[in-house]
């Protein structure tokens, strides 16, 4: 013998309003949750990506008035880099976490820089290491002197869309010379 629920007759089964909304609390509950970790570095913006190059570039210039150490900066098409000149003269990687290389977030690009420092200018530079045979060539190098900036340059870093938006970090000598300026297209 089976026993079946008793219904009234006419009546149908299904969920009730009450059920649905508790199932879409849920969701909601959820998707609050999940989105933020999953939508952090596709939200990165030009803007974060300037602001944290500005950043480093001040403590790095403003180290190496304190400590008397000469660095320098290795831009490429996609990240850039510092490197201290040792006691030899070579150039080697900062051990800083800080001042590792830095790759730019996808879809970010160093356009340009305005003028540039070649590569063989102001010092005697050493081959640069390329750890990979496919590593990025180097755009230009930023000097970091003891004795504050000398250097005059504009670091153009923009969208790579076809109609994407650009800022300049301007590189400049003297107190407030490593700022944004805003480029409209």
């Amino acid at each position: 013998m089976c026993l079946k629920p008793a219904t009234a007759p006419g009546a149908e089964s299904g969920f009730t309003l009450l059920e649905m909304l508790l199932v879409v609390v849920i969701l909601a509950v959820s998707a609050t949750m999940i989105a933020p970790s999953y939508f952090s570095a596709a939200s990165a913006s030009l803007e974060d990506e300037g602001g944290r190059l500005v950043q480093v570039l001040r403590l790095a210039s403003e180290e190496c008035v304190l400590s008397g150490r000469l660095l320098r900066v290795l831009v490429r098409a996609h990240s850039y880099e510092f490197q201290v000149a040792g006691a030899d003269g070579k150039w080697q990687a900062v051990e800083d976490q800080m001042y590792r290389e830095h790759q730019l977030y996808e879809g970010f690009k160093v356009a340009e820089i305005r003028p540039q420092l070649a590569l063989t200018e102001e010092i005697d530079t050493q081959q640069i290491d390329t750890k990979e045979k496919d590593a990025e060539v180097v755009i230009s190098q930023l000097l970091l002197p003891p004795d504050g900036i000398r250097q005059i340059a504009d670091i153009v870093l923009a969208e790579e869309s076809a109609n994407g938006r650009q800022i300049t970090v301007q590189f400049r000598p003297g107190p407030g010379g490593i700022r944004i300026v805003t480029e409209t297209l």
